[in-house]
């Protein structure tokens, strides 16, 4: 499906596609800069042998491809609502182009030792019922890896047109039953599912625009940065692309399109953008002799 269709069919959705070389080389590098805020590696949870991994919203592949590698006796199954551009990849690693959104939804539940899911909640509507859906997937005892952001309007500094086109985005978002700041809503509504014994946060605010590092920064700062660099250029890639309908009708003009582009790494700016990667262990289900009686 082409970022046409997925315009027309899913609105609310990530619009950009995953069938251009150019946004796959920007999903991978958005993989490599997350990967420098967890000590280079793809995930933090203790993951010994699962045998059943999936991917939900799996974009270019590349999570996945490594978990496909690092884990040469499991099953992997990279999913998405457009299908992946044919890429090198282990022979126990598979995709599977499908709606997560559809009802019934086509995958057993209890059937995964780990779901994967980075930043896709915050492009579907319905968050919390969604991460209800996707928790039935986890099979007791297994994990849940949700690596989520929150994306605000809120820009420091002399940018106009850059601060205009974040605060459309998530007006645009918001009409569509999104939550933009959803990373700060993911542990309470985790917990709320009941069905997690264990709920980790792991989060991460790192300055996306052109405010100064200065001297003498820690490893952390280096790192936040690292991933700050990383998000800026991902953001100009996504507002640069293919302008979406609704965000056109909201007023994204192709004026002020041109304006932010302009401002993006001339003038002084910057957001914090928050991040957070949530680790979740499903409760194992135990049987138990019922309770003997007293007379």
């Amino acid at each position: 499906m082409d970022s046409t269709e997925s315009q027309k069919r899913f609105p609310h959705t990530y619009w950009h596609g995953t069938t251009n070389q150019t946004e796959i080389e920007r999903l991978d590098a958005l993989h490599h800069g997350i990967k420098t805020c967890l000590d280079g590696k793809s995930f933090l949870a203790p993951l010994e042998n699962p045998q059943t991994i999936l991917d939900l919203g799996a974009g270019s592949g590349i999570w996945a491809i490594e978990c496909a590698e690092n884990f040469p006796d499991a099953q992997v199954i990279a999913v998405d609502l457009n299908r992946m551009l044919p890429r090198s990849a282990p022979s126990n690693f598979q995709f599977r182009q499908l709606d997560i959104l559809a009802e019934p939804l086509p995958l057993e539940a209890d059937s995964f030792d780990v779901v994967h899911v980075r930043f896709l909640i915050i492009h579907l509507p319905n968050p919390r019922s969604l991460l209800e859906r996707i928790a039935r997937l986890v099979k007791p005892g297994g994990w849940l890896l949700i690596e989520d952001v929150t994306v605000t309007g809120e820009i420091k500094g002399d940018a106009p047109a850059v601060r205009a086109a974040f605060g459309l985005l998530c007006k645009y978002w918001e009409s569509n039953g999104q939550v933009p700041r959803v990373s700060v809503e993911l542990e309470s509504w985790l917990r709320q599912t009941g069905a997690f014994s264990e709920v980790n946060v792991h989060e991460a605010v790192a300055p996306v625009g052109n405010a100064g590092a200065g001297d003498g920064a820690s490893a952390a700062d280096s790192e936040s940065r690292q991933l700050g660099s990383t998000m800026k250029k991902s953001f100009r890639d996504g507002f640069s692309a293919e302008t979406h309908p609704g965000l056109l009708a909201l007023g994204f003009t192709p004026e002020l399109k041109k304006q932010c582009m302009e401002e993006w790494d001339r003038s002084e700016w910057q957001m914090e953008f928050a991040s957070a990667l949530y680790l979740g262990t499903k409760v194992c289900l135990m049987f138990r002799s019922p309770p003997t009686t007293t007379q």
